[in-house]
């Protein structure tokens, strides 16, 4: 039987630590060990954790999420490793669940379910991948971080093969280890939800909030994806380089649309600077080069046709039935 280390990086979360752990250990397939990484926190969180009676690894500075985790894939003895964050909790069935996908699809070398968000904000992660079947992810590790870490349980020596996390990046570590991963592994998943995501304040997610957060994380999404172009060009395998510019090329395509539509000129013209140097990358900044000057005639456009509609709705007490929709 696979064994499993769950696994949760902490830093400052004296105030959740003993809800996670707990939820560790009361599934009903029990982990064979708990490790927490106390990443030199302030407020006793390590001693939290001791005190439950979990294996506790302290590092000797403070150097992030992605620090915290390759000492704990250093100190590792399970098979797979299963994430959890300090902040969050396991629903009870959450290991039997996504360990046996593992277990029941030996090709496949990353499993994870669908997450729900509670706290500040509340909903479901998005579906992003077809349930129950080992496929090809890289594509949509490509597009977006596919999963947040609570959810995950890897094999261990994948981790390792693909050299851990890159310590240099304190938000979107997960976003380039899934990319990473997805090179080389398959990923299965099931959409049942077995993981809860607390949203609140204090927490590091690059992938949420507005303003300077969201472009920052788009940033590190975007060096995440030129170093895996290089990466992918030094392997020397001439065919699946080609295929990551094409794959590279749909996802800015995608960037470009959705800011389009959100009629954003700042988000626009970032994804377009951004636009990687690979084949067919001139024609696609031209093309977008040209739509953009027209971002003012489309805006107009939407309130002309908002106005139409509002006076439909006027002239047919709320019903636009009778005129037929306006385009």
């Amino acid at each position: 039987m696979t064994t499993v280390t769950a696994m949760i990086p902490c830093y400052n979360a004296a105030q959740f630590i003993e809800e996670a752990i707990a939820s560790t250990q009361q599934q009903t397939r029990p982990p064979d060990e708990i490790i927490v990484i106390d990443d030199c926190s302030t407020d006793g969180s390590g001693d939290i954790a001791e005190r439950m009676g979990v294996r506790v690894l302290r590092t000797a500075v403070n150097g992030g999420g992605g620090a915290a985790r390759n000492l704990g894939i250093r100190e590792a003895r399970g098979d797979v490793v299963a994430w959890l964050d300090a902040d969050d909790f396991w629903e009870p069935h959450h290991l039997a669940t996504v360990v046996g996908l593992l277990e029941q699809h030996p090709d496949a070398s990353l499993a994870f379910s669908l997450v729900r968000e509670f706290g500040d904000r509340s909903g479901i992660w998005a579906e992003c991948l077809p349930a129950g079947s080992p496929c090809d992810a890289l594509e949509a590790c490509l597009h977006r971080c596919v999963v947040p870490h609570i959810s995950v349980v890897v094999f261990l020596e994948a981790l390792r093969n693909v050299g851990g996390y890159d310590e240099s990046m304190r938000v979107g570590a997960d976003y380039d280890i899934w990319l990473r991963l997805s090179a080389v592994h398959r990923f299965v998943c099931t959409h049942e939800i077995t993981a809860n995501w607390r949203q609140h304040d204090s927490q590091i997610s690059g992938g949420s909030g507005g303003g300077g957060k969201l472009f920052a994380y788009w940033e590190m999404k975007y060096a995440s994806r030129a170093r895996f172009l290089s990466a992918t060009q030094a392997s020397g395998d001439l065919d699946r380089f080609r295929l990551v510019e094409a794959l590279m090329i749909r996802v800015s395509q995608s960037h470009l649309m959705c800011a389009w539509w959100a009629r954003d000129e700042r988000q626009l013209a970032f994804h377009l600077e951004r636009v990687p140097d690979v084949a067919d990358a001139r024609a696609l900044r031209q093309r977008w080069r040209r739509r953009a000057r027209m971002l003012h005639a489309a805006r107009v456009w939407d309130a002309v046709r908002s106005s139409a509609r509002a006076i439909v709705r006027t002239l047919t007490g709320g019903s636009s039935t009778t005129f037929g929709k306006v385009p």
